[in-house]
């Protein structure tokens, strides 16, 4: 079953659910995601994040599944505001978050700070049943500053734990977590390096698809250029697959470049074009990047 039936089959699968529980829930379509909105409810349901859930669930156990995230749901936003928690829990629970830059709104979260091209970070609070993330509003709620926040939910995510470190295609390396926030530790990748005891001397490249996975390449002194195209075409690969679910929606399609003085650079240009009739990438290496690996003129 291909994605958008999937996704088609969750949104019939959690409509009937709501139902079922006497509970009106409409569908509302966005450009980033499309939601079931329930009534009395501050909190939406994402499909396409449930539709990816069960990709990894037998067919027969389907609806028995919806059913029970359903309850969860109903279950979380029966339950306190997660913002009235005390101070020392909001510390427990805070995290950031990467996200593509489509998928928040700039007049609800100015106070998002800017990754890399087209990446954001977050705030979020992470809950038992949720992930909850924060807009202007709930930040000037809480307790704490920005910084403060920030400073603490990047510690939160560096200590979220890493389920996997694995081979991709030589030299492209991934790893992967169950947790939200696994792709978000890139924006602490030093700290990320040591906990996975890489040694990572000129830098990395890498690419964050999801919120679940992080894939990279570690260039050599002198070359670089090697490790470039072929992340960028695992990468690219990984994301026009449409039997390839992006857990949580797209976050970045494009190669991004780690110095070891903690400076982040898109590597700008690795979109597929057409070349006599071949599909092809374009790449065109940062300044830093080029100067650093010795490719620049």
């Amino acid at each position: 079953m291909d994605d958008r039936s999937r996704i088609a089959l969750t949104r019939r699968l959690l409509l009937d659910e709501f139902a079922t529980r006497g509970v009106s829930a409409a569908v509302v379509s966005a450009p980033e995601h499309e939601r079931i909105e329930v009534q009395g409810r501050q909190h939406a349901v994402i499909v396409d994040a449930i539709a990816a859930k069960l990709r990894d669930v037998p067919a027969d156990d389907w609806r028995q599944f919806v059913a029970e995230m359903v309850d969860a749901f109903l279950r979380v936003s029966d339950e306190p505001d997660p913002l009235h928690q005390s101070p020392e829990r909001i510390l427990v629970s805070v995290r950031t978050r990467l996200l593509a830059e489509s998928a928040i709104k700039p007049d609800r979260h100015s106070y998002a700070r800017e990754f890399s091209d087209g990446v954001v970070q977050v705030l979020c609070l992470d809950t038992p049943d949720a992930v909850l993330t924060l807009e202007d509003d709930a930040v000037a709620q809480l307790p704490f500053s920005a910084d403060q926040l920030f400073a603490v939910g990047q510690a939160n995510t560096d200590a979220e734990p890493v389920d996997e470190w694995f081979d991709v295609d030589e030299p492209v390396r991934g790893l992967y977590g169950d947790s939200f926030f696994i792709a978000s530790k890139a924006a602490n990748l030093g700290a990320l390096l040591r906990a996975g005891n890489v040694e990572a001397p000129e830098g990395v490249l890498f690419g964050i698809p999801n919120r679940h996975t992080i894939l990279y390449a570690l260039p050599e002194t002198g070359g670089g250029l090697g490790e470039l195209m072929r992340l960028s075409q695992v990468l690219d690969a990984y994301v026009s697959d449409p039997e390839a679910s992006q857990p949580g929606g797209l976050i970045s399609s494009l190669v991004y470049y780690w110095s070891p003085d903690g400076t982040v650079e898109c590597q700008a240009g690795n979109a597929p074009f057409e070349l006599r009739g071949e599909p092809t990438l374009y790449l065109r290496p940062g300044p830093l990047f080029s100067a650093r690996l010795g490719l620049a003129e």
